[in-house]
């Protein structure tokens, strides 16, 4: 059994994955080709972060002090699923959709990874955009409620949009 977990860990390492604990398995999450949806939990010390890659969604409770990853979830997720996301991800027209009137709030930044590579990264603070609210949407759509990312159109176009 031994030699099976070592022989496993081996193949996963030359393949560029990144292997993560879970009680009683062992996953692996691409860490050359996914999506990854980072949002800081201001004022504690956490980061929730989604990661899609070609057949999963996991989410990580980062602590940002203590540099710990812990997954709390993870699901099956199907490779037309997640080309959908990429493709919403390389439909933005910008880089970085901010409402600069609103100090504090939510706080996303959306990267993604292609061939090793950071291909594109997306930061949205406080505003609301549509190819965003649909990849929201699309992550939302796999996870259980506890760990939904919550993002509503209604609240944020209520925000002030002209600062004085």
């Amino acid at each position: 059994m031994i030699l099976k977990n070592l022989l496993a860990l081996a193949l996963i390492s030359s393949l560029g994955l990144k292997t993560c604990e879970d009680p009683g398995e062992s996953i692996a999450v691409d860490q050359a080709n996914n999506i990854a949806l980072s949002i800081p939990m201001f004022p504690s010390p956490f980061t929730m972060k989604y990661v899609v890659d070609d057949g999963s969604i996991f989410v990580h409770q980062v602590h940002r002090t203590q540099n710990t990853d812990t997954i709390v979830f993870q699901a099956a997720l199907s490779s037309a699923d997640y080309s959908d996301m990429v493709s919403t991800i390389t439909g933005f027209d910008k880089d970085e959709y901010i409402n600069n009137c609103v100090e504090d709030g939510q706080i996303f930044t959306l990267v993604l990874t292609q061939n090793d590579t950071i291909s594109r990264q997306i930061r949205v603070s406080n505003k609301y955009n549509e190819n965003f609210g649909k990849m929201v949407t699309a992550m939302n759509s796999e996870l259980p409620d506890d760990k939904k990312i919550y993002y509503d159109k209604d609240s944020l176009e209520q925000l002030p949009q002209t600062c004085n």
